[in-house]
């Protein structure tokens, strides 16, 4: 992490209290991240709850994580995010695993796939807003567990 922009904080709580003071305030952790891409670039090291991270922005950074090269880049959640994503997920699993995964998923999440799932919402959403017409009150509540 020499190379890496960025400052580790303190010793032993490194930057911790800026990072959970920014991540309870109204625009959560993204002002501390955008605070020291604007101080660092798009790629800074801090040190966050004992551990040394290092923060990627960008899509180039995107396209590094989720590609996951020849095992270049380790993805490591905090507990939280394990719990949330479990241990399984494309962003916990790495080598072939993660490029098995990949695969599993490229097919429903590519462009051809998700106009068509559009094209489909599209058409519930004209149907039923049809449906509604001439009604005085609509309860969306109701309304959205009727989606099928």
């Amino acid at each position: 992490m020499g190379g890496i922009p960025g400052s580790m904080g303190w010793p032993i709580i490194g930057e911790s209290l800026s990072f959970i003071s920014e991540f309870s305030s109204p625009h959560g952790v993204y002002n501390f991240i955008k605070k020291r891409q604007l101080r660092y670039g798009k790629v800074f090291k801090s040190s966050i709850l004992g551990r040394s991270t290092v923060f990627m922005t960008g899509t180039e950074a995107s396209k590094i994580l989720l590609s996951g090269k020849d095992g270049m880049v380790s993805l490591n959640l905090f507990y939280a995010g394990k719990q949330l994503m479990g241990p399984t997920s494309l962003l916990q699993t790495t080598g072939e695993a993660h490029k098995q995964l990949r695969r599993l998923i490229a097919e429903p999440l590519s462009i051809d796939s998700m106009k068509k799932y559009l094209q489909f919402i599209n058409n519930l959403a004209i149907d039923t807003l049809d449906q509604w017409t001439g009604q005085k009150a609509i309860y969306v509540h109701d309304e959205a567990s009727t989606v099928k």
